[in-house]
């Protein structure tokens, strides 16, 4: 009898998200049907889109409900048009909680979000449920710390444009930078779906 060989779904990291430096299209204006960022690697190159489509329902809610109670989806997508991640919330009234995904619709991932004195708190966990790290600080100024496990920074959302992403200049955008490796694989892109998504996030959470 022969046996037969097994294939298993292996979850890898996506290449897109192997960058340490990314900038990305803050929102302007109220939210629309049709809702399109997009995000540049550290020489200023367009390599991908975050996009928020709103549902003709999600409209009419939004004039009666606040936008932390109602569901959203964000998606990734990379120079190609390729989904490689999204983050996803349900109805906050039924206790939902917001999930990080990859580009096949696997959760590898999850946030929770806080309010402490007036500066917004991220917590990051990876698929496991083990906290991974935290984003804080002051969105208005784009002044956020990337906290790892240990409560230490290993990177920031800023507005600060130096460097080589000269073809960004006086763009709306904030700058995602991982100074040092905290973290690797799935957790690393994990933290880095949040802080690229980080001015839509706060947005609905608000």
């Amino acid at each position: 009898m022969v046996a037969e060989a097994r294939t298993e779904h292996v979850q890898r990291p996506e290449p897109f998200f192997g960058r340490s430096e990314f900038y990305v299209e803050e929102r302007r204006g109220s939210v629309k049907r049709h809702n399109e960022f997009a995000i540049y690697d550290g020489t200023g190159s367009r390599i991908g889109v975050l996009l928020q489509p709103v549902s003709v329902a999600m409209h009419f809610w939004r004039i009666f409900l606040r936008s932390s109670l109602l569901p959203f989806r964000f998606v990734i997508q990379d120079g190609q048009g390729r989904r490689i991640a999204s983050i996803r919330r349900g109805w906050t009234l039924l206790v939902s909680r917001t999930e990080i995904t990859d580009g096949s619709d696997n959760v590898i991932g999850y946030l929770k979000h806080k309010l402490r004195s007036r500066k917004p708190r991220l917590k990051i966990f990876n698929g496991e449920g083990k906290k991974i790290g935290e984003i804080a600080g002051t969105p208005g100024a784009w002044n956020m710390d990337i906290i790892d496990r240990e409560y230490i920074s290993f990177g920031a959302i800023t507005q600060d444009h130096r460097g080589d992403a000269s073809a960004i200049k006086g763009k709306d955008v904030y700058r995602v930078l991982l100074t040092r490796e905290a973290l690797e694989g799935l957790d690393r892109q994990v933290m880095l779906i949040a802080a690229i998504a980080i001015d839509r996030l706060l947005l609905e959470n608000g």
